[in-house]
């Protein structure tokens, strides 16, 4: 009795022994699997950011090509506030000399008598 009770016992601990082997092998190949996946999430950001990064150039390329049209923007206004100060004045001495040349006629022709 004692060999068939040993024998039982032995199949179940080889049993339990390919169980555990098998189980062995699932994570070896889920960790496999695991790793594979994570090695393409990197290569795919690794890719994303160079995109990005390219992008990025772009744009700073452009802002950099804008930037003596934006200064040139800020050259003109300047002109043109300066302009219409220039213009406001010119108009103020327009009108006094308008006024003083009306004024002066005025008293030249009151002197005549007209």
């Amino acid at each position: 009795m004692v060999d068939a009770e040993t024998k039982i016992i032995l199949d179940q601990i080889r049993d339990l022994g390919a169980l555990i082997e098998r189980r062995e092998e699932q994570a070896d190949a889920r960790r496999r699997d695991l790793w594979k996946e994570i090695n393409g999430l990197n290569l795919y950001m690794v890719r994303e950011m160079s995109a990005i990064l390219a992008r990025v150039e772009a744009v700073e390329k452009a802002v950099a090509s804008a930037s003596p049209t934006l200064s040139d923007y800020q050259d003109m206004r300047k002109k043109a506030e300066g302009a219409g100060l220039l213009g406001r004045t010119l108009w103020r001495i327009g009108g006094w000399l308008i006024a003083g040349a009306s004024t002066l006629y005025a008293t030249y022709q009151w002197l005549q008598g007209r």
